[in-house]
């Protein structure tokens, strides 16, 4: 048994979590578009999220194809050269929005809230 095949288990459990938790967040994304489109800091935490579970669906689905070390090293290379500069876009973004506007908009009104308030 080589190295990775000791890991093929690992992969696939991994791989089906991510799959998972990717549908349940594009669930969550479409319950709320007109919130999340509308601030520009819940665009990018739900389009980094996104990319972040796909990410890790693609490193699995990549350690489970039979090919060379080499070949996989490059993949995950890639994906790691294209979320540094993904966080460095981020860094700018969040340095552009206003300190205000960084924070979570608070609702109030009678029966609008969340999490065991009335009004659902």
């Amino acid at each position: 048994m080589s190295g990775a095949d000791s890991w093929q288990n690992f992969y696939v459990m991994v791989g089906g979590a991510a799959a998972a938790l990717t549908g349940l967040i594009l669930v969550a994304v479409s319950l709320h578009v007109r919130a999340i489109l509308g601030h520009p800091l819940y665009r990018d935490r739900s389009f980094t999220s996104l990319q972040g579970l796909v990410t890790i669906l693609v490193v699995a689905a990549a350690a489970l194809t039979p090919q060379s070390p080499d070949a996989l090293g490059v993949e995950v290379l890639a994906l790691g050269l294209y979320w540094l500069a993904r966080f460095a876009r981020f860094i700018r973004l969040f340095t552009r929005v206003q300190p205000r506007d960084r924070a979570a908009p608070v609702h109030s009104g009678s029966g609008s809230g969340c999490c065991g308030s009335p009004g659902w």
